[in-house]
């Protein structure tokens, strides 16, 4: 597949960007079982593993950012569109190895080797939420800035009334 342009990498970016924010405050929510006197064990249990398979999604989205294939938008490939004299240049370079390393374990031991493959002989028997997401998430929304030397909105609407700035309800920014 032939390379694209960095606009277009960015207009892929932000839209998983914006699913990995909102993905991440759906979990916030369920995570605080603020109901928890009222449901039964069942109850907890599906949404204990709710909670892991959000997890899971959240993982995956978050090592395509990672990803070096040829044809695909990422982070890596969105840095060859950038001219040499973007503002930014250095400071994103930094950003993504920086971000590379940030997940390299996590994208080795459960993105590699139980969501995208499973190993013959092998099991995926992880039902507890065990990552911090949010760092990662960060991350990818500074790069994302940098690219665009502009602070992009993440704005989510669940209804008519229900809308959400998920910079501030994910990331606490003001």
């Amino acid at each position: 597949m032939k390379r694209t342009t960095l606009s277009h990498h960015i207009d892929a970016l932000q839209g998983e960007s914006l699913m990995l924010l909102r993905f991440q405050l759906a979990y916030n929510r369920i995570s605080l079982f603020s109901d928890f006197q009222d449901i039964s064990r069942s109850e907890f249990v599906d949404r204990w593993l709710a909670l892991k398979a959000i997890e899971n999604d959240l993982v995956v989205r978050i090592c395509k950012f990672d990803d070096d294939t040829k044809g695909v938008h990422s982070l890596k490939k969105a840095i060859n569109e950038l001219t040499a004299a973007h503002p930014n240049k250095t400071q994103i370079e930094e950003k993504i190895k920086q971000f590379s390393r940030l997940i390299r374990d996590m994208k080795q031991s459960r993105r590699n080797e139980n969501l995208a493959h499973l190993k013959i002989g092998k099991e995926d028997r992880q039902y507890d939420p065990k990552y911090n997401l949010i760092p990662a998430i960060k991350l990818i929304i500074e790069i994302i800035d940098l690219m665009t030397d502009s602070r992009v909105k993440y704005e989510w609407n669940d209804g008519r009334y229900e809308k959400f700035d998920l910079r501030k309800e994910v990331l606490k920014e003001p």
